[in-house]
């Protein structure tokens, strides 16, 4: 996107933690930054989950950190890549119990499932949405929803809270265009996708893919994004990854 004209034909979405994660990293020497993106507004904020099997002797929380606390990176946790949220979710299990896991980074969330599936794996990382038709065919289970908030589309499991973890809900996406692009561009794109996410038949359409629509205006979308930014920057150094400063 940002190689093309800033005209407003050409958006992105712009997922927060991953990609703070990625320009951040002193390492990756990313070609651009905050100040590279015109914040467009905020489209859906859903809690990640955590999934096993269905045949997964890991029935609540309680199971599987004291599986972990037994056998010290013995388990296997799926995740998207290693610089995703799975990072605190390992560092946090690690605080908590005084034993880690060990992170299996896969391309995206469709390998990782399908590599859980294949019991390659012993729990997985997944967005909502990869999650629902498996959990609603009964061939897979959540065993905790990140957040201190419940799921409603995932009734009665546990959220990391109710676990014993503190867990950021980092999972939301919005729209980006190139830095240049013109106001009333910007402005158009603001109003179209308020529209798009407040309409009710869409709510319910994207409800039923486990994707909760919430909307955010530019300004608030960009002060959500400053706040991730700040935690993944100090998730960074706590790894022990150079932090590079925001421009």
């Amino acid at each position: 996107m940002l190689r093309q004209k800033p005209d407003g034909y050409t958006v992105a979405f712009a997922h927060g933690f991953d990609t703070q994660m990625t320009y951040l990293d002193a390492t990756v020497n990313a070609p651009y930054s905050r100040s590279s993106l015109e914040f467009i507004g905020l489209a859906q904020r859903t809690p990640e989950v955590w999934v096993v099997r269905a045949d997964s002797p890991f029935k609540r929380a309680e199971d599987f950190f004291n599986a972990v606390k037994a056998n010290p990176d013995g388990i296997n946790f799926g995740a998207t890549s290693s610089r995703s949220t799975a990072i605190i979710y390992a560092q946090k299990i690690k605080e908590k119990f005084g034993a880690g896991v060990t992170l299996v980074p896969h391309a995206d969330v469709p390998s990782t499932i399908n590599s859980l599936l294949g019991g390659n794996i012993d729990i997985a990382m997944s967005n909502a949405a990869v999650a629902h038709p498996y959990v609603k065919s009964g061939k897979l289970r959540v065993l905790v929803v990140a957040g201190a908030k419940p799921s409603k589309y995932f009734p009665g499991a546990e959220t990391s809270a109710q676990a014993g973890l503190e867990l950021p809900d980092l999972n939301y996406t919005g729209i980006a265009l190139p830095k240049g692009t013109p106001p009333h561009v910007v402005a158009a794109w603001a109003n179209m996708l308020k529209d798009i996410v407040s309409d009710p038949k869409i709510k319910a359409q994207m409800d039923d893919m486990a994707v909760n629509l919430d909307y955010l205006s530019p300004a608030d979308f960009k002060k959500l994004w400053v706040q991730t930014e700040d935690y993944a920057a100090t998730v960074l150094k706590t790894i022990g990854t150079g932090v590079r400063p925001v421009n």
